[in-house]
């Protein structure tokens, strides 16, 4: 015999049960509002004719009520003692109480289902009650219901292998759902750790959320295997029924940067969340305030964000935006198929049920990807800018080249052109002094673009064997008149004997030797000293620029090589610098494959006595590799 049901969600539209067993008609439906009615009363409406079929009574549900709902359904034995079960694919029924009648009228059975009810028979999830028909003939079933979340009229007369074959495939799908859930949330809980990028924090969350309301509304609660924290009974899912609105929609504000994309929709979006966020928390204390009727509305209200704000990422170019609007789109059709049966459109059939976590896979799997492509694109934007701000470093550090080495050349050149204008006499004798100084600064722009195709790599840096002796020699020509205008001796060594090193001449001489010397000029006082000499020993040779200047004090010394670190101080004469030259000596030493030693006493650090140290002062060594030429020699 087959028997025809009620919406059957994932079971087909009519179910073979056992011969056994045969309708008698559908389910038939009574609104008890103040639920003060007792079975008597609830016999005698139906004798009068008070129910309602379900497609008279033009709805699958009531939303959240706290109304009680009777329903009716007339099974008919063909045989003796036939097994029959009432089932709801609803776990949200805290109250299912059943009662059976034979054809005459007599109470024959009284049992509670609901998930609620101490001693039920049949302990599962879902709640199932079991009914026997002693005798062949017609017996009605009437089925008291109540619920604390949105209660959907929704029950399955069935027999004994096909209420099996539903619990087990509602377990199956509960473990498939969690199992893909759980591996998502690793997988982009490790992404997060490895990445730091809030649009994995934020999914997360979202994903939590699903997944724990899932496992509240499911009923899991009383009979699954976790228990939290002031979440224990379904009636608790009130207090997290919004979470999953708020985490969708501070995703979304993360993932499509709608601070940059649309700051107006953005700042309207966390307006949203915090009106939801507001409800969330009063709910948490105070489960039946009004505001959870507005749970549906919410999560329409979530849905349109997730549209308007995806359209406007697509149409500014965001290739992620497509799957996320893809993703989004199944989890929210799937979502609004689920709200239209908890509000009773449409009838809540295990499908129905099913639908959001379905869905929620879907879009965790589509989205893990779009996130993947976020990142790339986050990763190539990241890029850009490094390649970006090298250059910028690469531009500044040729500015810093150019802006320290021009002025020793050109001070000179401005000398001459002042004793030129004081003096009647004749300007020639001031000619060479000019060339010279004009041919340092040629040859110190040609230093700028070799070192600037240099770091672009077009060429390669060329060492050759350059002589200490021109580079001590060139000293006076450059910082002579710097050094009598502050009264301080200048000395340079003279080589008996050529010193011949691996280094570029123009770099060496003015990268080098006279930002070291003309800082030892900047921090000497009147009437100081400063001395440049230059030695050999073994297959090295070195530079040594002392003074008996003011010293660099302890706190500078491990900062004096950064130039990005604030070290520039005024001189003895209040001479101005830049703090970039002390970087520039070290970066073109370390490319000579040399390297750069500082030791220095600071006027300020007083001795034992109390009294300004006799020998302070700076002493700074560059050793460099000796060409094998000058070895062989």
């Amino acid at each position: 015999m087959t028997l025809v049901l009620i919406g059957l969600g994932c079971l087909p539209s009519t179910l073979k049960a056992h011969n056994d067993l045969a309708s008698a008609g559908d389910f038939t439906v009574y609104i008890d509002e103040d639920g003060s009615r007792s079975i008597d009363d609830i016999r005698e409406l139906e004798l009068r004719g008070e129910f309602q079929t379900l497609k008279d009574f033009g709805r699958r549900g009531l939303g959240f009520t706290k109304s009680t709902v009777w329903m009716k359904v007339s099974p008919r034995s063909l045989t003796p003692n036939t097994e029959v079960f009432i089932l709801s694919p609803r776990p949200d029924f805290t109250t299912m109480d059943i009662f059976l009648f034979n054809d005459q009228g007599k109470l024959i059975a009284n049992q509670e289902a609901g998930t609620h009810a101490k001693g039920r028979a049949i302990q599962r999830r879902l709640p199932t009650g079991r009914i026997v028909l002693p005798e062949p003939g017609a017996y009605h079933a009437y089925v008291k219901i109540r619920s604390p979340l949105q209660l959907s009229l929704s029950l399955y007369l069935l027999s004994h292998e096909e209420t099996h074959r539903v619990i087990t495939s509602d377990t199956n799908f509960y473990f498939a759902y969690y199992g893909t859930v759980i591996a998502l949330i690793l997988y982009n809980f490790f992404l997060f750790l490895v990445l730091r990028s809030y649009n994995y924090f934020f999914y997360i969350a979202f994903g939590l959320s699903m997944a724990l309301n899932a496992y509240v509304q499911g009923g899991f609660l009383e009979y699954g295997p976790v228990t939290f924290p002031f979440l224990n009974q379904i009636e608790d899912a009130v207090r997290i029924l919004f979470l999953p609105s708020i985490s969708s929609l501070l995703f979304t504000y993360s993932f499509l940067q709608l601070k940059t994309l649309s700051p107006r929709l953005g700042k309207v979006l966390i307006g949203v969340v915090v009106v939801a966020c507001l409800c969330q928390i009063t709910l948490w204390f105070f489960p039946d305030a009004f505001c959870k009727k507005f749970a549906s509305a919410f999560d329409l209200i979530a849905v349109i964000f997730v549209f308007v704000s995806g359209t406007l990422a697509i149409r500014a170019g965001d290739r992620a935006a497509s799957i996320f609007l893809l993703a989004w789109g199944i989890l929210a059709l799937s979502v609004g198929v689920w709200s239209l049966g908890n509000i009773g459109l449409i009838e809540k059939t295990f499908y129905v049920a099913f639908c959001p976590l379905v869905g929620n896979m879907i879009e965790m799997i589509l989205m893990s990807l779009a996130l993947a492509v976020k990142i790339r694109k986050i990763e190539a934007r990241t890029l850009i800018a490094e390649m970006e701000a090298k250059e910028k470093e690469n531009l500044q550090h040729l500015l810093r080249m150019i802006s320290h080495d021009i002025s020793n050349p050109l001070s000179i050149i401005k000398s001459a052109a002042y004793i030129s204008r004081r003096s009647e006499a004749d300007a020639r004798p001031q000619m060479p002094r000019v060339e010279k100084a004009a041919q340092s600064i040629e040859g110190i722009i040609q230093q700028v673009r070799k070192y600037d195709a240099v770091r672009s790599g077009k060429i390669s840096l060329t060492l050759s064997p350059c002589s200490l002796r021109k580079a001590l020699d060139d000293i006076p020509f450059y910082f002579s008149e710097r050094a009598e205008r502050k009264e301080i001796t200048l000395t340079c060594e003279t080589l008996d004997e050529d010193i011949w090193v691996f280094a570029d001449e123009i770099a060496l001489t003015h990268e080098v030797l006279n930002n070291l010397v003309s800082n030892a000029i900047k921090f000497t006082r009147l009437g100081g000293r400063v001395k440049v000499s230059a030695g050999a020993l073994g297959d090295q040779a070195w530079i040594r620029v002392e003074d008996n200047g003011i010293g660099i004090p302890k706190s500078l010394l491990p900062q004096l090589f950064h130039a990005s670190r604030p070290t520039t101080r005024q001189g003895t004469s209040d001479e101005s610098g830049s703090g970039f030259g002390m970087p520039l000596v070290k970066t073109f030493v370390e490319k000579f494959g040399g390297d750069i030693s500082i030791m220095s006493r600071d006027i300020e650090e007083k001795d034992e006595n109390g009294q300004d140290p006799r020998d302070h002062g700076t002493i700074i060594t560059v050793r460099l590799k000796r060409s094998p030429q000058a070895l062989k020699s």
